[in-house]
């Protein structure tokens, strides 16, 4: 047997997730819901980021009461479309 330790069982991990978000009111309730509710106590979420896409429809609000509930969530706003890889970039 080795007994060398390894450093990384000594590291503690955690997670940030990056979501961009267009037009996901009708998805982004249970999209963040879940998230939280199955988080892995081995690796510990610590902050939630999305990025709504100057989306028309009522994402933004939807996010802004999802806050209320889920304090690790962070909110990002682009003023106009920018997409995808721009909103994924600008949570990173």
């Amino acid at each position: 047997m080795n007994n060398v330790s390894n450093p990384l069982n000594e590291v503690k991990l955690s997670l940030s997730i990056v979501i961009p978000c267009y037009n996901s009111e009708g998805s982004i309730f249970n999209l963040i819901n879940k998230i939280f509710t199955l988080e892995d106590p081995n690796y510990p979420i610590d902050e939630v980021i999305c990025i709504n896409d100057n989306s028309t429809d009522d994402t933004l609000n939807s996010l802004q009461s999802l806050k209320k509930i889920y304090p690790r969530l962070k909110i990002l706003n682009n003023d106009k479309n920018m997409g995808q890889v721009f909103s994924t970039l600008s949570g990173i």
